[in-house]
């Protein structure tokens, strides 16, 4: 189990030399202000959360931790620990594009239409539905705190509705005893 306390953002960079040139990017701005990796709190308590982790998951994510003692060799003085799971090489936070072009790599392999990785929420909180796992369970492992997020997030799908039709049949039309 592990428990979440941070969120990393990108704000924007701002000029700080106030030059109007367009082709002056912020960002390229010797001047500028603002902009880098911040790591904020959560936004909500529901987020400050210990969550269960599989068992394979676990041991995945215990080899993973062990193969960073290597980068953290290699990235000398330039490491950064923030806690996080899958930072850059440094330690440093990922930039957001990094998970999406992951994200489109795996549906491309696995021969599905390309999904944004906001999807993944989606399934994760169908696929808890359709094990049958409690609501409130369900919304406590995704760091919810309204129950109206269950109708967004949770989708009934066909075996749900095959299962329900099996129940309905059982309790209407239970299997004759044999004498």
């Amino acid at each position: 189990m592990h428990s979440y306390d941070a969120d990393p953002r990108r704000p924007s960079w701002h000029h700080g030399c106030g030059e109007p040139d367009p082709d002056h990017q912020p960002a390229k701005c010797p001047h500028r202000t603002g902009g880098g990796w911040v790591l904020e709190g959560v936004k909500s308590r529901a987020g400050r959360r210990t969550v269960a982790v599989p068992p394979q998951l676990l041991q995945q994510l215990l080899e993973h931790r062990s193969g960073q003692a290597a980068q953290r060799l290699a990235a000398g003085p330039a490491w950064h620990e923030h806690e996080l799971v899958l930072p850059r090489p440094d330690r440093q936070p990922q930039h957001p594009s990094v998970d999406a072009k992951a994200g489109r790599a795996l549906t491309q392999r696995a021969g599905v239409p390309p999904l944004r990785l906001h999807n993944a929420r989606h399934t994760t909180a169908t696929m808890l539905l359709a094990q049958g796992v409690d609501g409130r369970v369900a919304m406590g492992l995704l760091g919810w705190s309204q129950t109206s997020l269950l109708t967004r997030y949770q989708h009934v799908i066909d075996p749900l509705r095959r299962d329900a039709a099996q129940r309905i049949d059982q309790a209407y039309w239970p299997p004759e005893e044999s004498p």
